[in-house]
């Protein structure tokens, strides 16, 4: 699964990130959340995010964002919910995303053209990757990277998620 999932991603960031979740998650479904090392992703941590689900709103709360998310958007998301974070036409979008990769669960990966912030917008991919708070087998996160191609910000404004999304269900196999 790996390779077909390596085989859809063209960022390097992307790539390291895939295998890096893969080698954490060894013969399980997916990996918990406190097999994340920071250290083995140093290079990845400005452009990763962790976001909780908020099962009784069915909603997404923000836990970390890294710094090069901060400085684009102009402000930390840490304890927002998605909503809050960006437009609805965005969340429109985002939302049946995060929730297909807990449902399912799969991992998910999206490359176009995206909302950015203050009305900007950028080509950037993103990989989502379901994970388990430790608590049980079901996930309770959204743990993923996305990598915009800056400085080509066009500053328009953006109606509506313009990326393509791909999911790839989950199986115990690697």
């Amino acid at each position: 699964m790996l390779d077909q999932l390596l085989s859809h991603v063209g960022e390097e960031s992307s790539r390291y990130f895939l295998r890096y979740w893969f080698q954490i998650r060894g013969d399980r479904l997916m990996p918990e959340r406190r097999d994340i090392d920071p250290t083995a992703l140093a290079p990845l941590l400005p452009k990763m995010w962790l976001w909780d689900v908020v099962p009784e709103r069915r909603d997404f709360r923000c836990r970390l964002a890294g710094e090069e998310i901060t400085a684009l958007f102009g402000r930390n998301p840490r304890g927002t919910l998605l909503g809050e974070w960006v437009p609805m036409s965005i969340v429109d979008v985002a939302r049946p995303r995060y929730q297909r990769v807990i449902d399912e669960p799969a991992i998910c990966v999206a490359s176009g053209m995206s909302y950015v912030a203050d009305d900007k917008q950028a080509w950037c991919e993103r990989v989502i990757t379901p994970m388990t708070e430790g608590s049980g087998p079901s996930p309770a996160i959204v743990f993923g990277i996305t990598s915009w191609r800056a400085p080509d910000f066009v500053p328009t404004k953006i109606e509506r998620e313009e990326t393509t999304a791909r999911f790839f269900p989950l199986r115990l196999t690697k």
